[in-house]
């Protein structure tokens, strides 16, 4: 309930991830443009972004890893106690 300008008013509340849902389920002409649209534009773009991301990522540590001294140990290959 919210108050507005005529009294208390009752307003439907949809969260994103249902309006999310709604819209790649839905039928109408609308829903299946905004489909396409993700399908062919944004989810192809963000896979590319997060491939190049990691290729950096990885390139960044290899850079590290050879300006390290030859005798260097990574830490996650010590053990402790034995």
């Amino acid at each position: 309930m919210i108050e507005g300008p005529g009294g208390r008013e009752e307003i439907p509340v949809v969260r994103e991830s249902g309006m999310l849902r709604l819209t790649l389920l839905g039928k109408n002409e609308h829903a299946r443009a905004f489909q396409r649209w993700v399908l062919r534009e944004v989810l192809p773009s963000a896979l590319h972004d997060e491939s190049q991301y990691g290729e950096e990522k990885l390139r960044a540590q290899k850079d590290r890893a050879s300006r390290r001294s030859p005798h260097h140990v990574p830490r996650t290959t010590l053990r402790r106690g034995g």
